[in-house]
């Protein structure tokens, strides 16, 4: 898996935390490596270079020693024989140091013992004669083999006494000191930067500076064959009265800086490992923190979405723990909260949608079990002489609506309970008597009154399914719900009232419509119920089909405006007569007009006279102009007309008015509605028209002509 995913890093709080941990944490931690790695080089290079520093100075120390040694042997050699002008000889082991030995005078070329080659002794001047006069032994370089030299003045006699030095023994114990590490070698120089022992050779240009700068690092070379080396000024001033000589001591660089090389190799990894391993810790600790704000994100967006449900699981204990048990408190009461609404929203809706009270009773349960999960709940509504209806449901039953007598003495106890109570033990008696909760139960019973105008309509009942009391919130929530479906209660009962007083008043002033002439006489109510019918056969929205029935009522209604002797007129109309029964159907639409809530009544009170070929009246619409409502009147109030008696005719046949209906079928009649009466066209509209018959007029109940 990715170190840094993309998810992970397209969120700002992923981006700033990684921003701080570089600047705070990554940032530190490269400098202060760099500080380290740049401290330990130094002290590592400066531990190498002291470490030759000190092998020069013990390989220089080591020089003097052997050659005060050998000056001690010379002293002793001259003690032991020091008849003048007598060959010294060295052969014998006491003398190590010493290859040759000669007397002479200043000047001379006297033979450097056995099998050695002549040489001249040099001139002195007159500092070193008389160091040598003080008992000094003065150290030169022998011109040819470049062999040290000590000389000194011979005890037998006025010359001198020189003895050349062993090289081999000469260096063999500087060579030690220097040779303690593979690959380590000594060069010694003379004053003018000759080697004198030096096994891998020094350049010209580095022996100058060597014996120039004497005691300082020097190095020479490329690649595998690059040395590194230090030079000790070998002080001889002081002992031989002679320039100083230099010692250095070399090895391969690689070898030298081999402490240094390694570091570098092991500080690189360790470094990248630091740093991953800070990376790989920060990436835990960042994801710690994001995850938990991913997740209540995440429950935030399923908040919006409207599950409330949905709860955020954060298992670390800390302070994102405590936010993700907010959180899932404030989605618990934001659901507790929507369920109300969405339940007083519901009662809403029922009591503006609902036209009887029985459809209310039937679903006004199920927004409060929707709104009060875990709950058993029902409501007792009271009706006249201490009777009620039970309403009972469950999530886990199915609903029970009973009529229930109380017992004497509940409707005071609802008074006494006020806004709410608590039911328990001997309490929930009357409960039980009529139903609402089981008796071997011993769960305690919340109880919220119901009250419209400040008069008992009832009461509500809750009881949680665990036992346990409702908490203050939903207690809260229970009373908005009581108060709620007591309002809607309230306005369906009024709404019915009204609804029973509108069709009361429009059934009467039907009546009084018909009531204007005898051969009229309900009229308006039976084109209302073949009116309905069609509207039924035609699948008319309920709602539709109400409007339909009120406004035929009164279709009629502008005929109170017409004169009876002209309603009642046995024989034919005049022209005069006929134009004036035309006119009822504008005078019926001037009548209603300013009653606003009649408006949906005008267009078939003032169309239903119109012809589908547009030739009707008063505006002679056609076809679709027509309104729907006022082509389906137009059907019904005709076949009435001619199925009825009327003062200058006997009504028509049954079969005879069909006949005539649908001979004017795209004519007088729309099409699709001659359809649905044509569909109709049973014996059930013969027993309509002589059940009006004989209700509106008994006298008058004669058989209908077939």
């Amino acid at each position: 898996m990715a170190l840094f995913e993309r998810r992970f890093l397209t969120t700002r709080v992923a981006r700033r935390l990684l921003g701080l941990f570089v600047l705070c944490a990554l940032l530190p931690l490269s400098l202060s490596s760099w500080l380290s790695y740049r401290h330990v080089t130094r002290e590592l290079s400066n531990q190498g270079e002291e470490r030759l520093r000190q092998s020069a100075a013990a390989a220089g120390m080591s020089v003097i020693e052997r050659l005060m040694a050998a000056e001690a042997e010379l002293g002793a050699l001259a003690a032991a024989d020091p008849a003048p002008g007598a060959p010294l000889q060295t052969g014998s082991a006491r003398f190590r140091l010493l290859a040759g030995v000669a007397r002479g005078p200043e000047g001379a070329a006297p033979t450097w013992g056995t099998g050695q080659a002549p040489a001249i002794l040099p001139v002195l001047d007159e500092p070193t004669r008389a160091f040598l006069d003080d008992g000094g032994t003065h150290l030169i370089l022998d011109g040819q083999l470049r062999r040290p030299v000590l000389v000194r003045r011979d005890p037998a006699g006025s010359g001198l006494l020189a003895a050349s030095v062993r090289t081999d023994s000469l260096w063999a114990t500087a060579q030690v000191y220097s040779a303690s590490e593979v690959g380590r070698a000594l060069c010694v120089l003379d004053p003018y930067g000759e080697p004198l022992v030096c096994p891998h050779g020094l350049p010209a240009s580095l022996r100058s500076q060597a014996t120039a700068a004497r005691s300082e690092p020097v190095r020479w070379g490329r690649g595998a064959d690059e040395r590194l080396g230090w030079g000790w000024q070998i002080f001889l001033s002081g002992q031989f009265r002679a320039e100083p000589w230099v010692a250095i001591v070399s090895e391969p660089a690689r070898a030298a800086l081999a402490p240094l090389n390694g570091f570098t190799r092991a500080f690189v990894p360790t470094l990248l490992l630091a740093l991953w391993s800070v990376l790989l810790l920060s990436n835990v600790q960042i994801r710690r923190t994001i995850d938990p704000l991913d997740r209540l994100k995440a429950g935030t967006e399923r908040i919006a979405e409207g599950h409330f449900e949905s709860r955020v699981v954060v298992t670390s204990h800390d302070e994102f723990g405590e936010l993700a048990a907010a959180f899932n408190g404030m989605a618990q009461d934001l659901g507790r909260q929507f369920r109300t609404l969405e339940a007083l929203h519901a009662l809403d809706r029922q009591a503006l949608e609902s036209q009887s009270l029985d459809p209310v009773l039937e679903r006004i349960d199920d927004p409060l079990r929707h709104a009060l999960p875990g709950t058993e709940l029902g409501m007792v509504l009271l009706d006249d002489d201490e009777g009620a209806t039970l309403l009972r449901g469950t999530a886990d039953a199915d609903r029970r609506r009973a009529l229930v007598r109380l017992a004497p003495g509940t409707l005071h106890l609802i008074h006494r309970w006020g806004d709410h109570h608590v039911l328990e033990g001997d309490e929930r008696a009357p409960l039980i008597a009529i139903g609402a909760v089981e008796g071997h139960r011993t769960r305690p019973v919340h109880v919220f009154p119901l009250r419209a105008r400040s008069e008992a309509a009832g009461f509500l009942w809750i009881e949680r399914t665990d036992g346990q009391l409702l908490n203050e919130t939903e207690q809260t929530q229970a009373r908005q719900l009581a108060d709620q479906a007591a309002l809607s209660l309230a306005s369906v009962r009024r709404l019915v009232d009204l609804n029973g007083l509108k069709e009361g008043a429009l059934d009467a002033l039907a009546l009084a419509i018909d009531a204007s002439s005898h051969w009229t006489a309900g009229h308006s109510q039976r084109v209302t119920d073949l009116s309905v019918r069609l509207a039924v056969e035609l699948q008319l929205p309920a709602t539709e089909i109400e409007r339909l029935r009120a406004a035929t009522l009164l279709h009629d209604v502008g005929k109170i405006g017409i004169p009876n002797a002209v309603l009642n007129k046995p024989g034919r109309l005049t022209d005069e007569e006929f134009d004036l029964i035309k006119t009822h159907p504008v005078v019926g639409e001037a009548i209603l007009r300013p009653i606003e809530a009649f408006a949906f009544m005008l267009p078939v009170v003032r169309h239903h006279h119109e012809r589908y070929d547009g030739r009707g009246y008063p505006d002679g619409l056609a076809g679709r102009a027509i309104p729907f409502a006022a082509r389906i009147v137009a059907v019904a109030d005709t076949f009435d007309a001619l199925v009825s008696d009327r003062p200058y005719r006997a009504g028509k046949s049954v079969e005879a008015a069909t006949r005539i209906i649908e001979e004017e079928t795209g004519a007088q009649f729309d099409p699709r509605v001659v359809g649905a009466f044509m569909r109709l066209y049973t014996g059930d509209l013969r027993d309509v028209v002589a059940s009006h018959r004989e209700t509106a007029f008994p006298e008058r109940a004669v058989p209908v002509p077939t």
